[in-house]
């Protein structure tokens, strides 16, 4: 079973997105948005795209080149861990952060994920995270990847509290 399926994230996204232009910015109509971007569906926030996440990708580049570049880091503050599915079920089952991220980019990179993430041991125990583009993808665009460096910070001051209460709860 993939640890990520690109269907239920591409519609958690798609789903935030929506929510977030009819919060945040109401000079937008979705539906022209989806005319714009060539989508399949002037609806595009509802269930039934074939590709999804394709779909939240030009959605985001068109947004992020035209009329909103601060959309990647709207759309990080309101993700959810549990929008990633399975994905964000083995990472919030983590024992540590450094198996977090270990596990969080061992899925990107098996759901060919546009980026790679890396891990490195720096000086006095820090961790280094680091994103670089996959050679040759098309996906790849600067708004995503700020989504993504995003995303995974928000993940991570969100998985912090949690690790520590086990940590602590373990030393009793």
């Amino acid at each position: 079973m993939e640890l990520l399926q690109d269907h239920h994230v591409g519609e958690k996204m798609l789903g935030h997105l929506h929510q977030i232009l009819i919060e945040d910015y109401p000079e937008i109509i979705p539906g022209e948005l989806a005319l714009h971007c060539d989508l399949p569906s002037v609806s595009w926030w509802k269930a039934g795209s074939p590709q999804p996440l394709q779909n939240f990708i030009d959605l985001l580049r068109y947004l992020a080149e035209k009329s909103a570049p601060e959309v990647s880091y709207t759309i990080a503050k309101k993700a959810h861990l549990t929008d990633l599915g399975m994905m964000g079920y083995a990472m919030m089952t983590a024992e540590t952060l450094e198996d977090f991220i270990l596990v969080a980019g061992y899925s990107l990179e098996q759901f060919n994920f546009p980026f790679q993430v890396s891990l490195q041991m720096e000086a006095d125990g820090v961790l280094a995270l680091g994103f670089s583009a996959r050679p040759n993808d098309s996906n790849c665009f600067d708004s995503y990847l700020e989504l993504t460096m995003a995303l995974a910070w928000h993940y991570i001051e969100v998985i912090i509290p949690c690790l520590l209460y086990t940590s602590d709860a373990a030393d009793e």
